[in-house]
This record gives structure tokens, sequence and C-alpha cells, in this order.
């Protein structure tokens, strides 16, 4: 094949690659505490923050499976080990992403890696990695001795495009977190869809 035919066909594809997106998007979100969150934040309802990648694998018209990872940091308050927001926690799951009236609705299953300072004081409900918790009694029965291991839950939202590139989304997560708290949070944000 000759230059002049290869420089055709790559000219050619740039317009094909601008119409059809690729599978990756970001998401950059903002939490709203809900039920046993709002006892680990402090103050007020925006809890923190969220950075996210999803990648985007096509089962039929209309339907994709979802993969997503997202790096996320809460303002706890103090004794709950999440007093840095700063300090992100990791969650990655994946989902049925379908389309719907012209908006996309998803739900899936995702494991969430809690991130808490550990060389703080911290209450045993919270934190079971110190010296403290392991030995202290959970009031609310059994003994609270898991760590910062992954905590299952589920996550389902509805995402509405703005432009080709942007959309905004609203999702509801619920997760455990130990075997006092299983908290669950409101995610507001924006989607933007590579091409």
């Amino acid at each position: 094949m000759n230059l002049k035919k290869l420089s055709s066909l790559v000219l050619l594809a740039i317009p094909l690659m601008a119409q059809t997106p690729t599978p990756f998007s970001m998401s950059f979100n903002g939490i709203i505490a809900n039920g046993d969150l709002n006892k680990v934040v402090s103050g007020n309802n925006i809890a923190g923050y969220g950075v996210g990648v999803n990648l985007h694998k096509p089962v039929m018209a209309g339907l994709d499976l979802r993969f997503h990872a997202t790096l996320f940091g809460i303002k706890g308050q103090k004794g709950t080990g999440f007093d840095n927001v700063s300090r992100p926690s990791f969650q990655g799951g994946f989902e049925l992403y379908q389309e719907w009236r012209g908006n996309y609705v998803y739900a899936g299953i995702l494991g969430t890696a809690w991130k808490q300072n550990t060389l703080t004081n911290t209450n045993y409900l919270f934190n079971n990695t110190t010296a403290v918790s392991t030995t202290a009694t959970n009031p609310n029965g059994g003994n609270n001795t898991v760590g910062n291991d992954i905590k299952w839950g589920f996550r389902v939202g509805i995402e509405r495009p703005i432009t080709s590139q942007w959309s905004v989304s609203v999702n509801f997560t619920q997760t455990e977190m130990n075997k006092v708290f299983n908290p669950s949070w409101i995610t507001v944000g924006a989607v933007y869809r590579f091409h």
C-alpha cells in the first residue's frame, strides 16, 4: 500500500472516530450523606467528593456492561479515621447501563476499600485496626475485628446526556463498612465521555 492510500484511510477514519464515542469516560462527583453515613461524617450533608473512570463494553444495542473505578474522600467526624478528606478510599464494580427514554439507567454491584487513618485515636465503632478497637466489645453485638478490607454493596442511578460528550448523573450507593454501620449516599455529578 502506498503512502497516499494510507493517508487517505487515516483522513477518512478521523470523522468516524469523532462521531463514535470511545469506551472510556470519567466522572466527577459530590457525595451527599444518607443513612449511616450521617453518623460518620462531620457537620453537613455534603460529605465528600469522588473522581472515577468507566469502561463501557457493549452487550447489545442500547445496553452496555460498564466497569467503574472511583477514588473518593469523605470528611469524617473526629474518631472515625476519616478525618482527612484528602485520604481517598477506593470503590470499583460493574453494572448494566441501559438506554431508556433518552437517558441511561444503571445498576450493579461494587466493592469498597475504606481508607481509614489508623495512626490517630479512633473510636472502636468506626475502626478495628488499632489496639483499642480490637479489644473493645461492640455494644451492638459481636466483636468488631474486621479491618480495612473490601466491603460489598450496590449502586443504582440515572444519567442524562447534555451534549454528545457531557452528561449529568445521580445515583444511590449502599455499602458495608463494619459490623455497626452500613453507610449509604447519593452521588451527584458530571460524566465526560471521550470521543
